[in-house]
Order: C-alpha cells, then structure tokens, then sequence
C-alpha cells in the first residue's frame, strides 16, 4: 500500500512539472493570476 502512494506521489509531481512549465510559458499577467489561484487552492486544502 505504500509502494502505491509512492507512485502516487511521483506521478502527481510529474504532473505539477508539466503545469508548471505551461504557466512559465504564459504572460506575466497571467502567471499571477495563476499563482494566485494555486494559492487560493493549497489554503483551502491546507
């Protein structure tokens, strides 16, 4: 069972590269935004 969110985790982080990488194509404009909806999002399930 822990092997699985393992993979889990690795697979998530993965994906938050790849948005990453798609944001810092953006216009700053909206990067912030972005960034600032992220944040919005990890508070709430924070």
């Amino acid at each position: 069972m822990g092997h699985y969110s393992q993979a889990e985790g690795d697979a998530s982080r993965g994906i938050e590269r790849l948005q990453l990488e798609r944001i810092a194509a953006l216009p700053k404009a909206q990067q912030r935004f972005v960034m600032q909806m992220l944040d919005t999002v990890l508070q709430q399930s924070g």
